[in-house]
């Protein structure tokens, strides 16, 4: 009767647990007399008709059988078996009363099932963990922590719930809310990131308290999240004076110093010995501390300060077993950090080290260690130059690095000397590839800020180096004051070793097995006769190309005469080394300098100055090549290159008399091109002689679409005028009017395809701009300044498709003036070849260049005639 009374009460919805101890406390002793039957009865008839939410009728139920089991020897225990699948126990009263106190600690979270926790006969290990973790909050978890470290300190089982994984699990949740709340996204604004961060803190404040209780493997985990989540999607766009980027800067880095000294304390917590990961995180503090006083005091600008950190976290180094400060150091070097921040932290930290072991240490010793780290550095980088595609960028940002010179705590011109014989020293490796020698010859000639010559868009960035006016190489600077050696010619020699293994380079391809040595280009003479061997064998389109970039590479070695030659002079220019310029002063410091527009000095009595190309010689042999090859084309685009120098001739006069004469054996036309591209005037009209003789003895010749270059060119040359007012060259004047209008017809012909087919393609547009804009507008200035006003009349009425009788004298002033207005005022436009460009395209920018001028002085001539 007793028992059943007691089971009634216990499933009672009406009675609480205070009324059901006030009823049974004066029967407990019988209760308690008979435990096995209570256990009975409440295993199976009053457990599963409790819920589990009940968790205060639980814990009452778990003191019942805590204290029936207090009677009944661990022998006498019963099997209960409730769920067979459980952990057991085997001091059940222990259990009961563990389960009774943590039952009642959990009251207070009232959607958590307590049989979820624990059964009759043991934790329920499957569901155990779910229903835990998923009423974890911050007001739940100290006590669902507690409750855990309870009830599992009797069970060794592997992987089971701790009260670790609780509070792990609460600052998870904490992570995962926050970084699900954040707008991933690109170009996030400084605003927006000082917002990241005021959340990150505060996230982290909610989560710091929990973070001695978890395991130091997981801790190192959620601190690497906060690291990450800190930082922004993509490097910021940073400009030179953006005050709010450093700013944000410095928000960051306080937060990552905090972080890291958190890890310190919590990890090395009643620790007494220091270990890696110690060093490692309290290294890391001093470092970003370091940092954030370079980037406040303005030592280190706020973009280098951006770049160090996502570079060191790039590099893996938040991973990392240790932060050394070699590593640190490293990352500041090529984020673009300065010699002088890289020093002082560097040596700071050095010295330190240095005194802290038995060896000891001072200041020098540092410095020495500082120079290792650059050397080490350069030569880690250039061993890597075939394997690491950013490896030149590196190398670039580390020769920039060191390019002011600041008071610091290194002595900067040590760690010079030794980076640049490290860079020598991998020059001169034979076994080296080409390609990467001559990258460390260019890196060592950047320095000295001469970038002249056939640098890489690369390579120019490289800041010069303050204040160096050491030479480039070892050798060099022994050589002075010891064997008598020139400097100069030491650097001559330098820039040869250079010159030579960039020409290598360029003919390995057209020639294998060629080689061009240092020595090939010790002077004219001898770069003549190597460049003569060359084109020897050179047979191909490959073959002449490179040819013309040689003679391009090898423009800087040689100097020009020191005085300009004009038209009116019979000079030769054989004597390529004047003597007219002192190769010991500063301009010509270890002798990288290009030559072309220091030396050529204007002479402003003579509009028409030039000096001839040092090289003219290899030139002449190269047009010759060509002119072999019947590569016509190529030769008269090789010349008009030239034409971006203008006070630079690649021939001399008798080399270019002599070789228009052969063209005026082949073609008298292609010959007249010829001398027009060269400025001597003399061969000019000789050669337009020929021409007319050629077309009065041969009638009409027919034109070509070349033949626009000749029209383009006489242009150019400024004698078209002279021309047609000579009756010498009456037959050149009717073939210059005639091609003319035969390009004036395609012209039109163009327009008309280009209105049916909605605007046609880019070769037709370009051939229209050319005529249009350039060739016709300059055609017509020059006959009304030769007086041909009636000429000049009709070729505009056909152009501006108007009436013949316009052209006539009495009507033909008002229409040339509407024209040559008409064209001064667009002549405003860029001159540009998107495709096909011409062979002459210098000539016709030239020619553009002079359109104004000459409509202008039409115009003006036309008022004066029409008066």
């Amino acid at each position: 009767v007793l028992l059943h009374y007691l089971s009634s009460s216990l499933v009672s919805e009406i009675w609480t647990e205070d009324d059901i101890e006030a009823e049974i406390s004066p029967y407990k002793k019988d209760l308690l007399a008979c435990p096995s039957k209570v256990v009975h009865m409440i295993s199976s008839n009053v457990y599963s008709e409790i819920d589990g939410h009940k968790k205060q009728r639980l814990s009452y139920l778990y003191g019942i059988l805590s204290d029936c089991y207090s009677q009944l020897g661990e022998v006498d225990s019963p099997s209960l078996g409730i769920h067979g699948g459980n952990l057991h126990v085997s001091n059940f009263c222990e259990f009961y009363n563990a389960l009774k106190e943590q039952c009642k600690r959990v009251s207070f979270i009232n959607d958590l099932n307590f049989k979820n926790i624990a059964g009759l006969d043991g934790l329920n290990v499957g569901q155990l963990h779910n229903e835990v973790c998923s009423h974890i909050d911050e007001s739940t978890v100290e006590a669902l922590a507690q409750m855990v470290d309870v009830l599992v300190c009797n069970f060794d089982e592997p992987g089971f719930l701790s009260r670790q994984d609780v509070y792990k699990h609460l600052i998870l949740c904490l992570l995962n809310d926050l970084e699900n709340g954040m707008e991933v996204k690109d170009g996030v604004s400084s605003d927006d990131f000082r917002v990241l961060i005021f959340e990150l803190e505060k996230n982290y404040e909610r989560c710091s308290r929990y973070f001695e209780d978890i395991l130091e493997k997981d801790a190192l985990d959620m601190f690497r999240r906060y690291y990450m989540l800190s930082l922004p999607c993509s490097r910021p766009p940073i400009s030179t004076d953006d005050s709010s980027w450093q700013e944000c800067l410095v928000l960051l880095l306080n937060l990552w110093i905090k972080l890291a000294n958190d890890i310190h304390k919590i990890m090395f917590h009643e620790k007494p010995q220091k270990g890696p990961v110690l060093s490692k995180w309290d290294c890391l503090s001093r470092y970003l501390t370091f940092l954030l006083a370079m980037v406040i005091e303005n030592k280190i600008s706020t973009k280098e300060g951006w770049e160090t950190i996502f570079l060191y976290v790039e590099d893996g180094l938040l991973d990392a077993y240790e932060t050394h400060v070699l590593d640190f150091c490293k990352t500041m070097v090529f984020a673009g950090c300065g010699f002088g921040a890289v020093a002082d932290l560097y040596i700071e930290v050095t010295t330190e080290s240095l005194m802290t072991t038995n060896t000891g240490g001072n200041a020098d010793d540092a410095d020495s260690e500082l120079c290792c780290f650059y050397v080490n550095l350069t030569e880690s980088l250039l061993s890597n130059m075939s394997s690491s595609p950013d490896v030149s960028q590196k190398l670039q940002v580390l020769m920039s690095s060191l390019s002011k010179q600041v008071d610091c705590s290194g002595n900067i011109k040590k760690v010079r000397y030794a980076v640049r014989d490290v860079l020598y020293a991998f020059s001169e490796n034979v076994q080296v590839a080409n390609m990467y020698r001559v990258y460390a010859l260019e890196l060592l000639q950047s320095i000295t800020g001469k970038k002249e010559g056939s640098h890489t868009a690369e390579i120019s960035t490289v800041l010069p180096w303050e204040g160096w006016a050491e030479s480039l190489s070892p050798a060099i600077s022994e050589s002075v004051g010891h064997d008598g050696e020139d400097k100069h010619g030491m650097c001559r020699k330098f820039t040869n070793t250079l010159v030579a293994l960039k020409s290598n380079e360029m003919v390995s391809a057209a020639w294998p097995g060629i080689e061009i040595t240092p020595n090939d280009l010790n002077s004219i003479q001898s770069a003549v006769s190597c460049f003569s061997y060359l084109a020897t064998s050179a047979v191909s389109g490959t073959h002449m190309h490179t040819l013309q970039c040689l003679l391009k590479e090898w423009e800087g070695l040689f100097s020009f005469d020191g005085q300009l030659r004009t038209e009116e002079q019979d000079g030769k220019d054989d004597d390529v080394h004047g003597t007219g310029h002192n190769w010991n002063n500063d301009e010509w410091d270890d002798g990288w300098e290009t030559f072309q527009d220091d030396l050529v000095v204007q002479e402003e009595k003579c509009d028409h100055a030039f000096s001839v190309h040092p090289l003219h010689a290899c030139w002449r042999i190269l047009l010759l090549k060509l002119v072999g090859l019947s590569q016509f084309s190529e030769m008269v685009k090789c010349i008009d290159q030239s034409l971006v120098n203008p006070k630079v001739t690649l021939l001399d006069e008798d080399e270019a008399r002599s070789l228009s004469l052969l063209l005026i054996s082949i073609d008298c036309f292609v010959a007249l091109k010829f001398v027009l591209l060269l400025p001597y005037q003399t061969l000019w009209f000789e050669c337009l002689a020929i021409v007319d003789a050629k077309l009065k003895e041969g009638g009409s010749r027919e034109a070509s679409s070349g033949d626009s270059e000749l029209l383009a060119l006489i242009l150019s040359a400024g004698i078209m005028s002279a021309v047609v007012s000579d009756a010498q060259y009456r037959n050149v004047t009717s073939y210059l009017c005639y091609l003319a209008g035969y390009f004036l017809r395609g012209y039109l012909e163009d327009q008309l395809n280009i209105l049916k087919h909605a605007g046609g393609n880019g070769e037709i547009k370009e051939r229209c701009y050319i005529f249009s804009r350039i060739i016709f507008p300059h055609f017509i200035a020059e006959l009304v300044k030769a007086n041909q006003y009636l000429l000049a009349g009709v070729l505009v009425s056909k152009f501006m498709l108007a009436h013949s009788s316009l052209s006539l004298i009495n009507v033909a002033e008002a229409s040339l003036r509407k024209f040559l207005v008409g064209q001064l005022e667009s002549n405003q436009e860029v001159l540009r070849f998107e495709e096909n460009k011409p062979s002459v395209v210098n000539s016709y920018t030239k020619l553009r260049d002079k359109l104004s001028n000459s409509l202008e002085s039409a115009l003006l001539a036309l008022s004066t005639d029409m008066k």
